[in-house]
Order: C-alpha cells, then sequence, then structure tokens
C-alpha cells in the first residue's frame, strides 16, 4: 500500500500507512515483529474464551520499555498494548507534533527492547552456569541460549515496522479492541488449524489458485454471485432472492463481490447463515491471516479465499479486465459443480 493511502482493515477500522518521518499530532497503530518470529516475548495460556498471553521475562521488560516512552516523549500518551509471543501492538496518540520523526522514537524503543534482551539472556546464561556440572554443558548451554533466544545478533526485532494513522477517531474503541483480541484470534487460529493456513496451488474448475479458509466448500454445489447494470429493478430483486434463498440452504455463494449489488447479497448471505467463496485479485503472503469478520467467519468454517494470482506487495488498483476474469472464475466454478 501506498504512503497516505487508506486501507479498511480488521473490523472496518480506516487507517492509512504513514511515513517513518512523520511528526504530526494522531493516533498511531505501531506493529514490530520479533526477528525470524520466534515465539520468545510469551507463550498462550487458555482458550479462545479465557485466551491470555503469559509474558516471558522478555515480553515483560518490552512491556515496561513501551511504558517508557512517555518519559522520553511527553507529547505521546500509550493507549493501549499488547504483548504477543512473536510480535508486539501499540496503540500510541501523539498529542502534539513531535521534536523528531515517529521513526526516531520507534528507534529508540527498539534499543531499549535489544538492551533488555541481552541482559534477560546474560541472567538466563549465569543461572544455567551456575546449575551445570560440566564444562562441556556450559558450551551447550551457551549455545541452547543463543538458538533459544533466536534473534540474529544485536536485535530483537526485524528490520523496519509497520504504523498505520487512524483516520476516523469514533473508530479507536474498535482498534484497542483489536489489539486486545489478539490472543483470542491466536487460540481461534491454534483451534482451527485446518481452517487457517494458505494452501497452495489447489485446482477448481481447470483452474489453479492458492486458497484460505475451508476447501471443503468446493466439494458442494456452489452459485455464482455476478450481476450486470443492465438489469431492471425487478431483475435484480429476483436474482438477489434466489442467491439468498439457496445460500440459506446451505448453498455456498461463489463471486469477487465488487460491485454494491454483489457486495449487499454477499453480507445478506453471511447475516443468514450461509457460505462464501470469495475471489481475491491479490494472493496471500506468508504470514497473511484474514482480519475481522472474515477472520469469525473462517472461523466457523463458512469462507474460503481464492487467489488466482500471486501476491503481489506494492499497490494494486484492479482493472476492469481482471473484474471480468474474476467473474468469469466464479460462473466457471458454478458450472463445475452443477448436479452435486
Amino acid at each position: 500500500m501506498a504512503e497516505g493511502e487508506i486501507q479498511i482493515g480488521a473490523n472496518g477500522i480506516k487507517t492509512r500507512l504513514v511515513p517513518h518521518g512523520w511528526k504530526e499530532a494522531g493516533i498511531y497503530l505501531l506493529t514490530l515483529n520479533v526477528d525470524g518470529w520466534k515465539p520468545v516475548l510469551g507463550e498462550l495460556a487458555g482458550d479462545a474464551e479465557r485466551a491470555r498471553i503469559e509474558t516471558s521475562a522478555l515480553g515483560i521488560r518490552v512491556s515496561k520499555e513501551i511504558q517508557r516512552i512517555p518519559q522520553f516523549y511527553p507529547q505521546i500518551k500509550i493507549l493501549a498494548k499488547q504483548i504477543m509471543p512473536d510480535h508486539l501492538h501499540v496503540v500510541l496518540q501523539v498529542m502534539e507534533p513531535l521534536p523528531v520523526a515517529l521513526g526516531l522514537v520507534v528507534r529508540g524503543l527498539k534499543q531499549g527492547c535489544n538492551r533488555a534482551w541481552r541482559e534477560v539472556s546474560m541472567a538466563a546464561l549465569v543461572e544455567a552456569k551456575a546449575a551445570m556440572q560440566s564444562p562441556s554443558d556450559l558450551t551447550a548451554t551457551m549455545g541452547a541460549g543463543r538458538e533459544g533466544v533466536g534473534i540474529r545478533s544485536g536485535a530483537l526485532f526485524e528490520t523496519g515496522y509497520h504504523v498505520r494513522a487512524l483516520i476516523e477517531k469514533g473508530q479507536l474503541k474498535h482498534m484497542i479492541g483489536y489489539v486486545h483480541d489478539n490472543p483470542r484470534r491466536l487460540a481461534v487460529r491454534k483451534a482451527n488449524k485446518a481452517l487457517f493456513h494458505i494452501q497452495r496451488k489447489i485446482t477448481a474448475a481447470g483452474r489453479t489458485f492458492d486458497a484460505y479458509g475451508n476447501t471443503e466448500l468446493l466439494k458442494g454445489r456452489c452459485l455464482s454471485v455476478v450481476c450486470h447494470g443492465g438489469w431492471n429493478r425487478h431483475e435484480q430483486e429476483t436474482y438477489r432472492q434466489e442467491r439468498l434463498m439457496t445460500a440459506k440452504e446451505g448453498t455456498a455463494l461463489v463471486g469477487a463481490f465488487i460491485s454494491k449489488q454483489e457486495s449487499d447479497i454477499r453480507d445478506e448471505a453471511i447475516e443468514a447463515g450461509g457460505s462464501i467463496i470469495l475471489l481475491v485479485e491479490n494472493g496471500f503472503s506468508e504470514r497473511y491471516k484474514p482480519a475481522g469478520r472474515w477472520f469469525d467467519l473462517c472461523a466457523e468454517g463458512r469462507l474460503l479465499l481464492l487467489a488466482p494470482w500471486a501476491y503481489r506487495k506494492e499497490n494494486h488498483t484492479i482493472s476492469r479486465n481482471e473484474c471480468l476474469q474474476l467473474n468469469r472464475m466464479a460462473e466457471e466454478i458454478e458450472a463445475s459443480t452443477i448436479g452435486r
């Protein structure tokens, strides 16, 4: 996504990717990923209803480093934070323009966390050394200590970071809720591993897709949703009612759902308990996870995402030709399930 472009993410939250040199007042969602995605900050405890993260000694120190930010930058207020095993989220409010770029604030946080990592690692090695019986044990423990933390030399977090600015202040409650909901989401994913992973190169209607979600939906009857602009009001309503009736009966609706008519049918079908096969124009990154309502729909086994094209990191606006191709794929998938 290009800098400054608005994105509608988890729970419909509108955010804007901001440059690291940003200094302006606002509310920001900051995400830092542990280098190599090693789960060194804590571990998940409890089920989806009582999910929580039991922070490690390192995770506790990192949490304290976050709380120290306003000591150095009184313009900043920490509104929410969530330490996860392999990453963290912070919602911070910049109440007035910063004297330095936001990137320097993050760099200071990273430096404090790196120091905490070194101190915690050293303390663990000293404790292990005291309990050892032989010099060979010491060598093994030192190696295990480095690998246990599992981070490249000198840095706890991966290069760079993610920061987005909240567009609509009325959505702050939803943003904080999303941050605090991370443990539950992790518990749900672990309990439903078959539904929460990328499947590469699956075949449907003679085409190859990357998929995420419940691929079993392809084994039943599917009905495409492709509306046409030339329809009159009666034709539109008849088509809508037909699709919704079949969705309520258990038929999965498949489409790109690009037009308002199509997305309205999709949303009504979801509310009625139906299942959706969603054709998307961009593929899935290795760390992809569905956001917002797509997450819960996936957990319920009522969603399958199909990507006919590879993942593109750069911003891309879907073309008319791509829309037509996706609609054609939806109709092909429908045709391949006739008679089921």
